[in-house]
């Protein structure tokens, strides 16, 4: 089931983002994200966030900013992978942002 997420998932949210970005630690210092920040980014974007069996396993931002629609922090719990997850969170924000009145939907790195 794909829904909202809430900011009482931001610890379990920081934790499945962090894990797939894993293979970024050679390029950046510490962690990805925080459960801090993910509850700052909260206040002003939304989190889409899969859940199983009453268990967090997917998540992405989503940013609407006039026509145009963002998604980042895509994330996959490892034991979820391969299972079509990140495929169904794409649209899941696709439709969020066309629901919204978004024509245009483009990819943040995360870099600014």
């Amino acid at each position: 089931m794909i829904r909202l997420a809430t900011a009482a998932e931001a610890d379990e949210i920081a934790r499945i983002i962090n894990a797939a970005f894993e293979i970024e630690r050679e390029f950046r210092q510490g962690e990805r994200t925080s459960p801090a920040e993910i509850r700052k980014l909260m206040n002003r974007e939304t989190f889409l966030v899969v859940e199983q069996m009453g268990r967090l396993i997917g998540v992405v931002e989503v940013r609407i900013e006039g026509t145009i629609g963002y998604f980042g922090m895509l994330a996959v719990d490892p034991s979820a992978r391969r299972a079509g997850v990140g495929r169904a969170l794409v649209e899941a924000a696709e439709n969020h942002c066309r629901g919204a009145g978004c024509t245009i939907m483009t990819l943040s790195t995360g870099e600014d």
